[in-house]
């Protein structure tokens, strides 16, 4: 077969538009992978630094014109969650998504493509001295009025040098949800020295108070610190601390972007445990110095209020002398085997003070190790947190040690202002602060301390602030700083299906919002520990601790995410993510949240042992699921690693050194029976809905462990549409397996059986193996025919039709002119079961009789050829009942060049779908397609949900899903009742007559007279079953 011109553009949209087509971004990781801790001898530098600047971000409350209070008659509150590719806003009273951020704004740059986002801060604009409304300290001020008062702003990096502005007042306005999302307002181009090219990889602002931005930034706008890279000649690269003067928002300023120069700090150099003593003490008072591999992870700044002397304010930050010093801001810059701080202090004119000191750096190195017996690896900073009143330092280590710096900040300032001589007449030399700063060191992690935060005490005044940690362990933390202890004072254990990634404080209420690598987001009570609400996203991305540095899992082939359509609810349900193992989830599209969860697999989810020795044990995956029309009945298979060899199917891991351990898979086919609604479970259940768990109404009736042997896995599942029937097929035993449901008794209940087991029929023997593997995409290698009366299994390139009611084989298919295996099959519609198979790089239409002469079987076949066009595919999907073609459509996904097209096609007509405007159906994305499904396709509308490999659910949609279906009469040819009858145990007409091999460039059109005459062309054994799947009786 060769490629139709009329099926060309399924990897390439038509020149003359996408129809009514349109897509939206419903979900997809909140926070970007962090990889996993330690990664060798380059520590977090090799697993991308900017990764770790993507923080959440807390908005202050707004109230305005276009903001309503809550139900408690609170102001509203907005959480800022960026990844590399967009930013998303959600609310900070429900959790719910709210707008999305945009990069683009009218007439500016248009859409930005190929740039990823690099880190979020959130400043205050304090306007100009003379536009300060009188009267007015910028404190209590509502956000949302006159920008004369100032205004919060979030701030965003981005990879090609741009810094883009969004007003918070904005987010809680009408024009945040139209479906393009919220424009940036202003972009700023920096340039940074003698810098060719600027990424800014960390963004930090120190203030975000109206009364003390004012103060530090007097000609207005916001004072912003940056840890940029660049390129300096032709390959150079290098690195520097930068400050940014955003200048304050005017109506009248330019339209596009503004040009910024950024001042430069001071500079990275490179120094090693080789460099001379007095050498490394030189760099260290004009540099950032780090090792060889290392590179900045964490950079915080936080502005340092003036301290009471002896009796007295200090004179050095009195505020009331219009000439004197604005106070100082501490940068901290945190590396894997590196602490840094950097003191910078403004004058009454908003400018570096020249001239007068000739330090500003402190660099720490006693504390990069914490003992021995812990490794450079082990000893690496993980995390980082500044007390609210600058005082202390939190550190977070890779062995799950936190390290607490007891009045770091003061002794830095002293220790700088005696090598400035502001220390007095004495000529003692100043002593370096880290030997007079007290240390403190905690544990209670067993895994690298992947996040810290201080909480204020509920609001209490005069309370003081604890400390929380969380990380692999799912486990909330709480340390009370001021009892001394060394021991947590509270626990709030399995938080998240994955490990705790990120925790934002809120001064105002006392909660804590917890970010987990399952794609959830909660909110806790800092005084109750009780949870308030839970959001749970699709949880696409593989956990921290299990994948690679791009988010995919490390070494395994777990295939892409297994999406079914609930007939009892309608949701979408979700298996095989790898950020939610061993689970099921049901997503409602609407909320764009999970609204149901289904443990199939237990397992201790904090299994992990020595990572610079062992190897991660893998966690349990659902590799398959199905489930009958009904949806009463749902069938799993899930796989779950063991250390004990003696179970399961003998497998090997490699560790961190190369050694290969011994481990075992044990692989389970369990058996679910849907049984009925929540309130029959009693009042526990409904109770741990309103907590934030949301457990469906499923029971587990049948289990068994290694259905196919011990040694022997499932490669495909399938369920009769009866739901009373299912088949696993297995490429280890090189067999399937009918599974047939009992009927129920008042003793046992429902159970399911084996019913028997069927080996490869000669011919197709080791074809299983050459099967296409789950990486490639979305496979389906067992169906049942629409009425499960027919069994479809695939072996290598060919599909073998069976009557399972007595294990008969009927007949065997394959693709004209392809060797490749099959990938999936599937029936087209109730009304014509004509064969979809697809391979890697084919698409074809077969009829199940393996005729071609049959007018009631939808014509002739066809087959086209995908990847003679740099094309593969990734998901065929029947439609249903969308469309009026007799012979149904079909969604194909292709992939091409790191992007996917997805198009629906015609099945009778063998072309691309189009709409009245002869418009192909058609949709472009900007990433490959792994999982596609049908979420609504009823008569002219349609809605599908695609789930990229970059861990997004995104909705296709097109027409009117409410619309009616319009009523067109079928062709007389097509009608049931003038089908031909079938002699059951005739021999065929023509014996020796092989199938027409239909080119798809030719022409199918045939006139009525042959088409009448045409004859069936069915193979010999034939059950009176299989035929009434096709037949009408007469």
């Amino acid at each position: 077969a060769q490629s139709m011109e009329t099926l060309s553009s399924l990897n390439k949209p038509d020149a003359r538009g996408m129809a009514s087509a349109t897509q939206k971004h419903l979900d997809g990781p909140a926070l970007p992978h962090l990889g996993h801790f330690p990664l060798g001898r380059g520590g977090m530098a090799n697993a991308g630094s900017a990764r770790l600047a993507l923080v959440p971000v807390l908005t202050p409350p707004i109230t305005g014109t276009d903001t309503a209070p809550d139900d408690d008659g609170q102001r509203q509150q907005y959480l800022i969650v960026p990844n590399e590719r967009r930013i998303v806003v959600r609310s900070a009273h429900h959790g719910r998504r709210v707008c999305e951020l945009t990069a683009s704004s009218d007439g500016v740059d248009g859409e930005l493509k190929d740039v990823t986002v690099r880190t979020v801060s959130l400043a205050w604009l304090a306007p100009p001295a003379d536009e300060t409304v009188d009267g007015d300290d910028g404190e209590g001020s509502d956000f949302g009025e006159s920008s004369s008062r100032g205004e919060h702003v979030v701030l965003a990096g981005y990879s090609d040098g741009t810094l883009r502005e969004w007003p918070v007042a904005d987010i809680a306005s009408p024009k945040s949800g139209r479906p393009g999302g919220l424009a940036s307002r202003r972009v700023f181009r920096l340039g940074c020295g003698m810098m060719r090219t600027v990424d800014l990889v960390h963004l930090s602002t120190p203030i975000a108070d109206a009364d003390v931005s004012a103060r530090m930034s007097p000609r207005g706008g916001a004072a912003v610190y940056a840890w940029i890279k660049g390129l300096v000649g032709k390959k150079m690269t290098t690195a520097c601390l930068g400050r940014v003067s955003i200048p304050a928002f005017s109506e009248d300023g330019p339209g596009g972007p503004v040009k910024l120069e950024a001042d430069e700090l001071v500079t990275r150099e490179t120094v090693s445990s080789k460099t001379p003593a007095e050498e490394r003490a030189e760099k260290e008072r004009e540099h950032v110095c780090l090792r060889k591999h290392d590179d900045v992870i964490h950079l915080v700044s936080s502005h340092r209020q003036p301290r009471k002397g002896d009796g007295g304010i200090l004179e050095r930050y009195n505020l009331e002398d219009g000439g004197a010093p604005r106070g100082e801001v501490h940068v901290v810059m945190v590396a894997s085997h590196g602490l840094v701080f950097y003191r910078d202090t403004l004058d009454g004119g908003g400018k570096r003070r020249q001239g007068e000191e000739t330090c500003r750096l402190v660099h720490y190195s006693r504390v990069l190790k914490t003992s021995q017996h812990y490794s450079t690896e082990q000893s690496a900073f993980s995390a980082v947190s500044v007390s609210p009143d600058t005082a202390d330092l939190a550190l977070g280590r890779a062995n799950g040690h936190i390290e607490l710096l007891v009045g770091v900040f003061e002794n830095n300032s002293s220790y700088l202002d005696g090598l400035d001589g502001g220390g007095g007449s004495s000529s003692a030399p100043a002593r370096h602060p880290e030997e007079v700063t007290v240390r403190r060191t905690m544990h209670w992690h067993a895994h690298p301390v992947r996040t810290l935060a201080y909480v204020s005490s509920g609001g209490r005044r005069g309370a003081p602030p604890t400390l929380v940690s969380g990380g692999e362990e799912s486990v909330l933390v709480t340390w009370q700083l001021e009892r001394n202890h060394h021991r947590p004072s509270d626990f709030v254990a399995r938080v998240g299906r994955g490990g705790i990634v990120r925790l934002i404080p809120c001064p105002d209420t006392g909660r804590t919002f917890v970010f987990c690598a399952d794609n959830s987001v909660q909110c806790y009570d800092s005084t109750s520990s009780e949870r308030s609400w839970c959001v749970q996203g699709v949880a696409s991305m593989a956990l921290h601790e299990e994948g690679t540095d791009d988010g995919k899992p490390k070494g395994l082939d777990r295939g892409p995410v297994v999406v079914v359509r609930d007939p009892i609810t309608n949701y979408p349900m979700m298996t095989n993510l790898p950020g939610a193992p061993g689970m099921v989830h049901w997503y409602d599209p609407k909320s764009s949240s999970v609204v149901g969860t289904l443990e199939v697999a237990p397992y201790n989810r904090v299994s992990r042992r020595d990572p610079l020795t062992d190897p991660h044990v893998p966690a349990p995956t659902v590799t398959h699921m199905a489930v009958g029309d009904s949806g009463r009945d749902m069938v799993t298979v899930d796989e779950v690693w063991s250390e004990n060899t003696s179970v399961g199917a003998p497998r090997e891991l490699t560790g961190p050194g190369g050694d290969a351990f011994g481990m075992s898979v044990c692989t389970s086919v369990k058996f679910w029976s849907h049984s009925g609604s929540s309130s029959s479970s009693g009042g526990g259940r409904e109770r741990k809905r309103r907590a934030g768990d949301l457990p469906m109404d499923y029971e587990l009736v049948s289990s068994m462990a290694a259905p196919h042997g011990r040694g022997g896995g499932v490669c495909a599942l399938a369920v009769a549409p009866g739901g009373g029937a299912a088949c696993t097929l297995s490429r280890e035993e090189d067999a399937y397996r009918l599974w047939t449901k009992i009927d129920p008794s008042d003793e046992n209940g429902t159970m399911w059986q084996c019913s028997y087991r069927v080996k490869t029929p000669s011919g197709f023997s080791n074809s299983l193996l050459s099967a296409a593997p789950a990486s490639l995409g979305q496979r389906q290698l067992v169906r049942f025919s629409n009425d499960g009366s027919v069994l479809a299994v695939c072996y290598g390139a060919h599909v073998t039709l069976w009557d399972h009611s007595s294990a008969t084989l009927l007949n065997d298919l394959a693709l004209d002119q392809s060797d490749d295996g099959v990938r999936s099959v599937e029936f087209s519609t109730k009304s014509d079961d004509t064969l979809l198979v697809s391979t890697a790089g084919a698409l074809g239409a077969l009829s199940p009789f393996g005729g071609v002469k049959s007018c009631y079987l939808g014509g002739d076949e066809w087959t086209f050829d995908v990847a003679g066009m740099g094309a593969t595919i990734a998901a065929v999907v029947p439609l249903g009942d969308f469309g009026t073609s007799p012979g149904g459509c079909f969604a194909v996904a292709a992939n091409h060049d790191g992007t996917s097209t997805v198009s629906v096609v015609d099945r009778a007509g063998a072309s691309v779908a189009e709409d009245e405007d002869s418009n192909p159906i058609q949709w472009r994305l900007g990433s490959e397609v792994q999982s596609m499904s049908v979420d609504h396709g009823k008569g002219r509308g349609l809605r599908l949900l695609v789930i990229t490999k970059d861990s997004d659910l995104i909705s296709l949609s097109y027409g009117d899903s409410k619309q009616a279906r319009k009523d067109e009469s079928m062709p007389k040819r097509f009608i049931e009742k003038n089908a031909p009858l079938l002699q059951i145990g005739q021999p065929r007409v023509e014996p020796g007559t092989k199938r027409r091999k239909v080119s798809i460039l030719t022409n199918t059109s045939r006139s009525d007279a042959e088409q009448s005459a045409s004859i069936f062309d069915f193979p010999e054994r034939l059950s009176s079953r299989f035929t009434a799947s096709f037949i009408t009786k007469g």
